[in-house]
C-alpha cells in the first residue's frame, strides 16, 4: 500500500449536482526539466474514492523512486529510469 501524498496542484474540471467538483490532481517531479505526462485513472466507478486514492503511486512515478518492502519486511527504495508529470483523475 502506498502512503497518501499531497498533489502539487489540483484542478476542478467540471461540477455536477449541487456544485460538487470533479478534480484532477497533478504530481510533478522534484527537479525541473521536461518530462512525459502520465494519466492515472483511479477506477472508482463514480461511486467511491477519488484521484487522491492513487496519490502514493503518482508520487513515486513523479519522483522516480519506488518504495516497497521485501519478504523480510525491509524497506527498499528503487530508482526508476524515468520521471513523469502525473495527472490523477
Amino acid at each position: 500500500m502506498h502512503a497518501a501524498r499531497t498533489p502539487t496542484s489540483t484542478y476542478s474540471y467540471k461540477t455536477f449536482g449541487s456544485g460538487t467538483p470533479l478534480q484532477i490532481y497533478e504530481f510533478d517531479p522534484d527537479t525541473s526539466g521536461t518530462y512525459p505526462a502520465l494519466v492515472l485513472v483511479y477506477g472508482g466507478g463514480w461511486s467511491s474514492g477519488s484521484g487522491t486514492g492513487v496519490s502514493g503511486l503518482a508520487h513515486e512515478l513523479a519522483t522516480g523512486k519506488q518504495h516497497y518492502k521485501d519478504a523480510n519486511g525491509n524497506r527498499i527504495v528503487v530508482n526508476l529510469s524515468q520521471k513523469f508529470i502525473v495527472l490523477a483523475v
